[in-house]
């Protein structure tokens, strides 16, 4: 890894590339494929530090005040607000622990196993990660049953206090 990928989208298909695993994996190739790169990428610091300038543009779902922005169609995206930090912070992090695991909560409790972060504040993490996946699928099954296509946006106007509180939270 001489050079850092030349587009952030070729990051971005890299960085997904490390959940990936075989839907057949006769003879073990797809694994060893992942297990390479997976090594490669945890001997570039140079390239792990790529991974991280992704989340440098990261901007928060809440607004002023703490309340949950939302676009032009009423909706909040979930997954660039908080989900995708989080995936991307569990995959660095596996790779500098070399913790190998494909679950987010896997790679970030690594990360605690490691020494690299308290178990409270990993817990934390995992907690966010699954109220934002939660709130997330629970609004794309409503909306296939409403004939709307799947999508990482979120209508918060349809959950309650309680819910969300959570997700600000989270």
């Amino acid at each position: 890894m001489d050079h850092p990928p030349a587009h952030p989208e070729d990051l971005l298909n890299v960085d997904i590339f490390f959940d990936g695993a075989p839907a057949s994996d006769q003879g073990g190739l797809g694994d060893a494929v992942w297990r390479y790169a997976y090594e490669r990428g945890r001997a570039e610091r140079t390239f792990r530090r790529a991974l991280s300038e992704t989340l440098r543009s990261w901007q928060s779902p809440l607004g002023m005040f703490g309340r949950l922005r939302a676009g032009h169609d009423g909706r909040t995206d979930l997954k660039l607000g908080g989900l995708l930090p989080i995936f991307t912070a569990a995959r660095i992090l596996s790779l500098r622990t070399g913790e190998i695991a494909r679950s987010t909560p896997e790679r970030l409790r690594g990360a605690a196993t490691a020494g690299i972060a308290s178990p409270s504040q990993i817990e934390g993490l995992v907690e966010a990660h699954r109220i934002l996946l939660g709130v997330l699928l629970a609004q794309q099954i409503e909306d296939v049953e409403n004939g709307i296509p799947p999508g990482p946006r979120v209508d918060t106007r349809r959950l309650d206090k309680v819910e969300r509180g959570a997700l600000i939270d989270a």
